[in-house]
């Protein structure tokens, strides 16, 4: 490069990158986290006990990657067909260890818009499920629902309006007793999957995402440069407008997160400890360890994440945010 000697190490290199305020985390993998068992560093024998394979989302592909053999395999082909005219992107996975179950958000962008869909597929547990299908709901976010994740809550494109599903047919016992594998009859189709017996719930305002939460029929919501609080989906206060219910989310007089100018909840993952259950909480400003009642336990932030991060602090440091995030939620759980 001019102004470096050819033969010496290059002090200053520039960085041009695209930010989509939109979606902080498009360049990076949509994968299945893993998480190491609580107090593992402090173990004086440490086995880590690898997973067979590790899931990621390629295009519409569901993909497996034996992490012995190193190979990638097709494991599932979320979407069977997409129009020319259609740019379809993953934005989140998740999936339910006791449920077997992924759901996959796509973001649809074409030439009359943008729209949303979340794709359900449970895990190939044998071989009268590898022929099942998944199945499609319109929604732009997700998230399953208590401990026995038997319910999971999809948000509509609208940002206000959220509906709560139970798995058909599987409650909590009978997950334990056939290893959360679902019987293969029980999506009969999508409209029967995603139409049936479903509660549509209100928000008092818009959010922006939700999150799964092993507390009984409770999810985490947040809005941008808000706050991150607690929705209880149960049958409350009803909306005589529609038969819907009514979900709170001012913050006066409840318990919630407040969060910085502009500042994005990026991910939420929930460990069990002796006090209880916490939250790992990544931003776009911040990593953060909460309670169940979102008292902050841990929080640690970069100088420069103040306002709307620049390239130093969003494309750079998000990847820096992402390791920090796996190892101070695990050091902070084990002091």
């Amino acid at each position: 490069m001019e102004g470096h000697a050819k033969n010496g190490p290059i002090s200053r290199l520039p960085l041009i990158t695209i930010s989509d305020v939109n979606h902080h985390l498009r360049d990076l993998p949509v994968c299945q986290p893993f998480h190491l068992e609580l107090n593992f560093f402090n173990k004086e024998n440490r086995v880590l006990h690898y997973p067979v394979r590790a899931f990621y989302v390629d295009g519409v592909n569901l993909m497996a990657y034996n992490l012995c053999s190193g190979v990638d395999n097709l494991y599932k082909k979320l979407v069977s067909s997409v129009p020319a005219h259609i740019e379809c992107n993953p934005n989140h996975m998740l999936y339910s260890s006791k449920q077997h179950i992924f759901l996959v958000s796509f973001e649809l962008s074409g030439t009359n818009g943008t729209t949303h869909e979340v794709v359900l597929y449970w895990e190939q547990t044998d071989s009268q499920s590898v022929n099942n299908k998944g199945n499609t709901i319109k929604g732009r976010d997700a998230a399953f629902v208590g401990p026995s994740e038997n319910q999971y809550a999809i948000l509509d494109d609208d940002k206000t309006s959220v509906a709560l599903y139970t798995l058909p047919g599987v409650t909590p016992k009978e997950s334990g007793k056939n290893d959360g594998a679902l019987d293969e009859n029980s999506f009969a189709d999508t409209k029967s999957a995603s139409g049936r017996g479903h509660l549509q719930f209100t928000f008092e305002t818009e959010v922006d995402r939700i999150f799964s939460s092993p507390i009984e029929s409770t999810i985490l919501y947040s809005s941008h440069g808000n706050h991150i609080g607690l929705a209880k989906l149960l049958q409350g206060y009803r909306l005589s407008s529609d038969g819907g219910h009514y979900i709170p989310t001012k913050t006066e007089g409840k318990k919630s997160l407040k969060l910085r100018l502009n500042e994005v909840v990026l991910q939420v993952h929930w460990q069990e400890t002796l006090r209880g259950q916490v939250a790992g909480i990544l931003t776009t400003h911040r990593v953060m360890i909460v309670s169940a009642d979102l008292d902050i336990l841990s929080s640690s932030s970069t100088k420069y994440d103040k306002g709307l991060p620049s390239i130093s602090s969003i494309q750079i440091s998000k990847q820096f945010k992402y390791f920090l995030f796996c190892v101070l939620f695990i050091s902070e759980l084990t002091m």
